[in-house]
């Protein structure tokens, strides 16, 4: 399932996945910063002329304030470290497609969020 949601809204789910200890990879923020930056500029890069600049006006060209996509892959727990918690793995849209887990109630706010907003 694929949703669009803001980039802060990944950033904070990521951050809160690495306070949760569910991704081994890096707990580094700093990471997920330059992973969704990295996915608002390979948008921005396909986009025409008069659509970049609409699009850098209305997000003020931060990454934060832009509609990116992310993608649901599984959900699941992790078997090493025997917390039994479920939680979601999400891509991120990057050059890398970046994947990272972040919290199940995370992705049910935001897959709301992106239902409530595509019924406008």
């Amino acid at each position: 399932m694929l949703i669009l949601t803001s980039g802060i809204n990944i950033y904070n789910a990521a951050v809160a996945g690495a306070k949760r200890g569910y991704n081994y990879t890096t707990n580094d923020h700093a990471a997920y910063e330059a992973a969704i930056k990295e996915s608002f500029d390979c948008a921005m890069s396909d986009l025409e002329s008069h659509t970049y600049d609409d699009v850098m006006e209305v997000t003020k060209g931060d990454w934060r304030n832009a509609l990116l996509p992310l993608e649901l892959l599984k959900m699941h727990k992790h078997v090493r470290d025997n917390s039994g918690e479920w939680h979601v793995r999400v891509r991120i849209f990057n050059k890398n497609y970046s994947a990272i887990d972040i919290k199940l109630k995370d992705w049910n706010k935001l897959l709301k969020e992106y239902k409530a907003m595509s019924n406008i």
